[in-house]
């Protein structure tokens, strides 16, 4: 507060003020502002140990009585947070040397880049840790790399594997698909060829049995064509069994009749007409396959060949 004080020569007063009854407005309080910003149970010691120089700079100065002992109250207690720090730190780098482990390690690396404090022996024990710490992260990140690597490696053969394993599956497949082809090819073939033996033997048997049932009926038949011939007439099938009494020409086959009449024409001569011309058929292709059987020529039109017959009969009328 500004003091009035007694006048002076020349009528002019002197006012005094105090030091700490005019503070600057726009300055601010450097232990207002320290104490505000100060938090024990979390700073970090190296905080902690800047805010007690800075106590200890401000006790030196003039302070109001009332900031110097909020300071002097707030010091011990900075003390206290260091030296349970110290002891913390101690204790971790004691845990560290006597058993180090990562997380050990990288706690006490922390403790220690934040506090001033920390001797030389304890950061000499953290750095030599911390190479022999480097040594085994780089050891075991070869080790991993290597594991990954074993591993790609063993992924890689075991899916070439798999896939050398379908390509055989796929293959004995394939094999097996073709050996049952094969299999069933060479069946096919069997039975085509048992069947094709059985209607050889079949056809041999209805041979062997017309050959046999020709011989049979040949001498007769032979006998009544001549006689139809001496007698000036042609003949039938229906009546050549008639004549002869054969059932068995009544029901002849077409290759029966060719069997037939070539036996009949055995002892014909090649210059002479065959005694089957005498036979009237309505279906002319009998002449026509006896013809090419006995080597007969043979004209090319069915009325060229009636014409043939024709004169071969009246051949044999005229020669019995």
């Amino acid at each position: 507060m500004p003091q009035r004080a007694e006048s002076a020569g020349g009528g002019r007063e002197i006012v005094t003020i105090a030091r700490h009854t005019a503070p600057s407005p726009r300055r601010a309080d450097p232990v207002q502002t320290l104490l505000r910003h100060l938090d024990t149970d979390n700073a970090s010691p190296k905080k902690i140990r800047a805010t007690v120089e800075t106590i200890h700079q401000l006790l030196e100065t003039d302070l109001h009585p009332d900031d110097a002992s909020r300071l002097r109250y707030v010091l011990p207690k900075c003390q206290r947070r260091l030296e349970q720090h110290a002891q913390h730190r101690r204790s971790m780098v004691r845990q560290l040397k006597q058993a180090p482990t990562e997380k050990l390690h990288s706690l006490a690396v922390q403790l220690l880049r934040d506090d001033p404090d920390a001797s030389q022996e304890e950061r000499d024990i953290a750095d030599s840790l911390t190479l022999r710490m480097d040594r085994k992260r780089a050891e075991k990140r070869a080790a991993q790399r290597a594991a990954a690597q074993l591993a790609r490696e063993e992924k890689r053969r075991a899916q070439e594997k798999r896939h050398e394993e379908r390509l055989q599956e796929e293959a004995r497949k394939l094999e097996a698909m073709r050996q049952a082809m094969e299999q069933e090819r060479a069946e096919r073939a069997a039975a085509a060829e048992r069947a094709n033996r059985a209607r050889e033997r079949a056809h041999e048997q209805a041979r062997q049995a017309r050959a046999e049932k020709a011989e049979r009926l040949a001498p007769a038949v032979r006998g009544a064509l001549k006689k139809a011939a001496r007698e000036h007439r042609v003949t039938t099938w229906v009546e050549l069994r008639n004549k002869t009494g054969l059932r068995q020409l009544e029901h002849l086959s077409h290759e029966d009749k060719l069997a037939l009449l070539t036996l009949v024409e055995a002892d014909t001569a090649a210059e002479e007409p065959l005694w089957s011309s005498l036979l009237v058929e309505d279906d002319i292709r009998l002449h026509r396959d006896i013809c090419r059987l006995l080597g007969r020529p043979l004209p090319v039109g069915d009325a060229e060949l009636i014409d043939q017959l024709t004169m071969e009969r009246h051949w044999l009328h005229r020669q019995r």
